[in-house]
């Protein structure tokens, strides 16, 4: 055919040169008998070969009028349908997606993020690179890595949500954070406060805390904190810090042995009668990192917090009594 010229190889194996006259083929096929609807009436009489893969992208280039636009292809010589749908079912039925991670990435360098998710792509960002508790904490990408890293907590796809749900909690609860710098300094705060009450189960692996569902828990947990704080625990106008948090999550999750805290235990199954010390422990915790034990344990760590309301008062008012 003059649309198609192959340049035999210099050794017998070795690759040829494949050129097709594009503009011309193009030419060529308005020239054939086709239907009303602009199908071609003898396809695979009159075309050069079959499309096995990339229907979709090459409907879109030339939809969009992209006609010089490059695709790297693979061209088989003499495949037989046998052989052709094999390499179809081979690209599509074993293929591996992008990573929830890489698409997250992407999705940010596309400017396809909303601003809150675009908010939410930078505080991780600066939390895992800056010098806050989760400095190297989160994996952002995949791949290996460099083992003088430290452990990480959590995946950044995860974190990207969870941290898009913590901006609009804190617009909810009324909290206006100026800029980054105040929102990473109020989130590193938040999770040093943690680390002070549970100092055995913060980057560890044989507790849950420094987990996944750890994390996810936190973050559901810090504007029912805050108001916990705000209303019930500091006089007006008194900051959200290090030691005020410290004293909310004893007064919640604690219970006091003398001059120390211990971790309260908190009820599983009434029915059963299932407690467990909040301790973080995988021993107590590591069955629930499913989501159905996650909201689970939310719910009851949500309800410690409620329950919580007004213990200051009453404490001071059964001593004066």
């Amino acid at each position: 055919s003059p649309l198609v010229a192959i340049s035999p190889p210099a050794v017998q194996g070795d690759a040829a040169k494949l050129q097709i006259e594009l503009r011309a083929f193009r030419d060529h096929i308005r020239a054939l008998d086709a239907d009303a609807d602009g199908y071609l009436l003898k396809p695979e009489k009159d075309m050069l070969g079959f499309m096995i893969d990339g229907h979709h992208r090459t409907e879109g280039a030339y939809e969009a009028g992209c006609l010089s636009f490059q695709f790297p292809t693979t061209i088989y010589a003499d495949l037989n349908l046998k052989k052709m749908a094999g390499s179809f079912a081979g690209i599509n039925c074993y293929q591996e997606k992008p990573s929830a991670i890489h698409t997250n990435a992407i999705r940010n360098l596309s400017g396809l993020m909303t601003n809150t998710e675009n908010d939410a792509f930078l505080l991780m960002t600066t939390l895992n690179d800056g010098d806050t508790i989760l400095h190297e904490r989160i994996k952002m990408y995949d791949g290996p890595r460099d083992k003088r890293l430290p452990r990480t907590f959590i995946n950044s796809s995860k974190l990207q949500k969870l941290l898009e749900n913590w901006l609009e909690d804190i617009q909810q609860i009324g909290f206006t954070y100026r800029n980054i710098n105040e929102k990473l300094s109020a989130l590193d705060t938040y999770f040093r406060a943690w680390k002070q009450c549970y100092p055995d189960a913060w980057d560890n692996t044989n507790y849950v805390l420094t987990k996944t569902m750890g994390m996810d828990i936190l973050f559901a947990l810090y504007p029912k904190l805050c108001t916990l704080l705000r209303t019930d625990i500091l006089a007006p106008g008194q900051p959200l810090d290090l030691d005020a948090f410290v004293t909310a999550i004893h007064r919640c999750f604690f219970r006091t042995e003398g001059m120390t805290y211990a971790p309260k235990e908190i009820t599983l199954d009434p029915i059963e009668n299932i407690c467990v010390p909040l301790d973080w422990s995988s021993a107590s915790f590591g069955s629930l990192s499913n989501g159905k034990g996650i909201n689970q344990l939310k719910k009851i760590l949500l309800r410690e917090i409620g329950n919580s309301y007004g213990l200051s008062a009453q404490a001071h008012s059964e001593s004066a009594g």
